[in-house]
């Protein structure tokens, strides 16, 4: 017979042990309190205030309504650090509610691989789904700007953390650091993956071959702490996780910090 009906006992296995196998990746989890994003920051912060860093400068690209700034400023109280916080957000809804809580560095704007203008789509304003690539009932226009541009806007000679939150966007952001995607710029860089990179054409190993080209060690985050990841095809599921890279003299400098 050329057809075949898999057994009812044969899918219900499969699809529990694709449960299991999300459950120990830590997939599918986007709550920053419990899948290891805050105890990231926290571990982060650690970092810096053993090395008696007082101000660090952060981009939160894809800042949306800010929940993760916010975090970021909450637990940076706790060591009392400082932080350049600089926000991008295209969408007007979120920039409003961004002013609102008084936030210094906000631009209103979408960073890409290049500058012009573009549409972001969504359904909803202000959704964390917002994005660049035609999904959605509604749009906006918005201008588009690359990250190097505003660096030497800035004037900033440093970067201690990039965080990238944009929908399937991810590279062209990466990209648009240029020559600043070095390890003397740039400490760490957390990326989000997903089904998003599905309709951008993008794919994990897209990100690691760029950012590992540029000497990053890439690690996924994890409920305990991060964990290092050698690019696997297993890995190329397209379903909801984040990774951190970061920068080898940074991580060298961490295993001698925190060496017993």
């Amino acid at each position: 017979m050329m057809f075949y009906r898999m057994s009812y006992v044969k899918r219900a296995v499969r699809t529990f042990c694709w449960l299991i196998f999300n459950k120990i990746e830590n997939n599918s989890n986007s709550d920053f309190h419990r899948n290891g994003e805050s105890l990231f920051i926290k571990n982060l912060f650690i970092y810096y205030h053993r090395k008696k860093r007082r101000n660090i400068t952060i981009f939160d690209v894809g800042a949306n309504f800010g929940e993760y700034s916010d975090m970021l400023i909450k637990i940076a109280k706790d060591f009392n650090l400082d932080i350049d916080l600089h926000l991008f957000e295209p969408q007007k809804r979120c920039i409003e509610v961004l002013r609102s809580k008084n936030y210094k560095n906000i631009n209103q704007v979408g960073i890409s691989d290049e500058e012009g203008e573009g549409y972001i789509f969504f359904d909803d304003e202000g959704s964390s789904f917002a994005n660049l690539f035609g999904e959605g009932r509604k749009f906006e226009k918005i201008r588009l700007m690359r990250l190097d541009s505003y660096i030497k806007e800035k004037n900033l000679d440093h970067c201690d953390f990039l965080k990238i939150d944009v929908e399937g966007n991810e590279i062209k952001v990466i990209k648009s650091l240029g020559d600043f995607l070095n390890e003397d710029f740039l400490d760490f860089l957390q990326f989000e993956y997903g089904a998003t990179y599905i309709r951008s054409h993008t794919t994990l190993f897209d990100i690691y071959r760029i950012l590992e080209e540029k000497g990053f060690i890439i690690f996924k985050i994890m409920p305990e702490g991060l964990e290092m990841r050698r690019y696997k095809t297993y890995m190329e599921n397209f379903v909801y996780q984040n990774f951190v890279a970061i920068s080898p003299r940074i991580y060298n400098d961490i295993l001698s910090t925190y060496r017993v």
